[in-house]
């Protein structure tokens, strides 16, 4: 048995999403998020590797601005990318944290 390595909740939030890597956008599902990273899925094939950097670029539906993180990848499992987020600015965090009690009941 593997031991569970989350430290915090993670929540799905519908949105818009998109990654951005070496100046390419890709449209992708963002599976769910917490205040230390995100997974999403492609349909798209993106060579990543671990520990490469993005940008996600968040937009919750109903929401009147998206937020951009940065981010590494932790790991790509087929069609599956784990992400850490490189920022923990307090804004950052606040907005994330916002995010993330605004879809609560949505938790994984």
């Amino acid at each position: 048995m593997t031991k569970e390595k989350r430290v915090f909740s993670r929540v799905r939030v519908p949105s818009e999403t998109r990654l951005t890597f070496k100046n390419k956008h890709y449209p992708v599902k963002l599976k769910n998020i917490s205040l230390e990273g995100a997974t999403v899925v492609s349909n798209t094939r993106i060579e990543l590797s671990k520990g490469n950097s993005c940008i996600l670029r968040i937009n919750p539906e109903g929401a009147k601005e998206s937020m951009d993180l940065e981010a590494q990848t932790m790991y790509c499992r087929e069609n599956h990318i784990g992400f850490q987020f490189s920022e923990n600015s307090p804004a950052a965090i606040q907005k994330l944290q916002s995010l993330i009690v605004s879809n609560f009941n949505n938790t994984d």
